[in-house]
């Protein structure tokens, strides 16, 4: 910066910004920065994390302690660091929801939904790892038999082999009850695309699908309410532009978002009363 030959400071004669602090004790302070040079961007955050575990042992007090950034992405490999260490921080950042674990699982619930309501045992691809989402609490062993079991009858589709009470039963499954109770409802919720508005059938899956009974469960309750809340919320609004949107429609605006990059964001906080304080350059002023 002070290279500019355009800057004020250059042309007007007596013109300064350099700042000098005012307020007590700062006024007085004789803390000069320090500038190290690391090998690369990986020793520069191991170099980091470090020097405040060194802190951290001498007692010195983590939030008197912050970690200035330009964009929040630079920041997460020092909070994976941070948590496997168990040092304490404190962060405010942007999520995109839609590339979240919960939000992926019921897009693809979703996109099975319109799959099948278009062309029968077409979502055959994306049952198997349905089947696996834990909310719906089936076996895993359970699963990996009825695999298996279509595996050598390759007429035999998954879906088909759900509804076969008789198989279940013969195949040996631990629970055959959770199973069928699986079918019956998404048997339901294809049954119900074209006989519900959007948002009754999105909340017939979060209800009966045992997503919200899983989500308050969860150690982070109130952060993956917060993101079930703001996907309900964006489909809402689509709903709103558009009061006769169809599943498939949603879909192709979901669709459209990731291939332009657009995200679907919220607010993450953490917060620990004695923890290092995690902050853009932006936000640090």
């Amino acid at each position: 910066i002070d290279n500019n030959k355009d800057r004020l400071v250059k042309k007007i004669e007596g013109l300064s910004k350099d700042l000098t602090a005012r307020k007590e004790p700062y006024s007085a302070s004789k803390v000069e920065p320090i500038i190290k040079a690391y090998h690369n961007i990986k020793y520069e955050e191991l170099g980091i994390v470090q020097e405040i575990q060194k802190l951290k042992e001498k007692g010195i007090p983590l939030n008197e302690i912050a970690i200035i950034y330009l964009r929040h992405k630079q920041a997460e490999e020092i909070v994976n660091l941070f948590e496997k260490k168990g040092i304490s921080y404190n962060i405010v950042r942007k999520v995109n929801i839609l590339e979240l674990p919960i939000i992926q699982n019921l897009i693809n619930i979703l996109e099975y939904i319109q799959a099948e309501t278009k062309s029968p045992y077409s979502g055959e691809h994306l049952l198997f790892e349905i089947m696996h989402y834990r909310f719906f609490q089936l076996s895993i062993r359970d699963i990996a038999k009825i695999s298996a079991h279509c595996g050598r009858n390759r007429k035999l589709t998954i879906r088909e082999a759900l509804h076969d009470k008789v198989l279940l039963n013969d195949i040996g499954l631990e629970n055959p009850a959770s199973i069928i109770g699986f079918e019956n409802k998404i048997i339901n919720w294809i049954g119900e695309v074209h006989n519900q508005t959007l948002q009754t059938l999105f909340e017939t899956i979060i209800n009966s699908g045992g997503i919200l009974r899983d989500a308050m469960e969860s150690s982070d309750k109130t952060w993956i309410l917060q993101v079930l809340t703001t996907f309900f919320d964006f489909l809402k609004g689509e709903s709103m532009k558009n009061p006769n949107i169809r599943l498939s429609s949603f879909l192709d605006t979901l669709k459209k978002m990731e291939e332009e990059n657009i995200k679907l964001q919220v607010n993450k906080t953490k917060f620990e009363e004695n923890g290092v304080n995690f902050t853009t350059a932006h936000s640090a002023k």
